[in-house]
């Protein structure tokens, strides 16, 4: 450290590089798991430094919407290369949901809390996604 302190240039080590490079914010989702598996889903965030964002997932079942992981947990957060993954089947018959909808929203904006099933997805989050992706299976 003695050349970082006498006023030797070193290398930037510290700064993160934009996955996908600088641009629209873009979610993708990497790795669906079939219907009846109880694998994770997987994803990829572009565009955006991932640490300002997190993704909220929400599964289809039976007629209701639910946020996953849980609850009490109802997002997950990239990692510093884009990278993220939501288990989805923490609940019963989570593995027959039949639609996967995946949001990308700020940190700053706070997910609605619910405790049961919702007929729709609240029209805030998708008011504050700046990207989103949705499959059926």
């Amino acid at each position: 450290m003695s050349a970082v302190f006498a006023g030797a240039p070193v290398a930037d080590n510290w700064s993160r590089s934009i996955p996908g490079g600088a641009g629209p914010a873009d979610l993708q989702l990497s790795a669906i798991p079939a219907l009846g598996s109880f694998d994770d889903l997987r994803g990829q965030v572009n565009g955006v430094d991932p640490a300002g964002y997190r993704v909220a997932v929400y599964i289809y079942v039976n007629g209701l919407w639910y946020p996953k992981p849980s609850f009490a947990s109802p997002t997950v957060y990239p990692r510093i290369d884009g990278a993220w993954t939501a288990d989805v089947t923490t609940g019963p018959m989570d593995e027959n949901a039949t639609r996967i909808a995946a949001y990308l929203l700020p940190v700053s904006y706070r997910v609605p809390q619910i405790s049961a099933g919702i007929a729709g997805i609240p029209a805030q989050i998708e008011f504050n996604a700046v990207a989103r992706r949705e499959i059926s299976r």
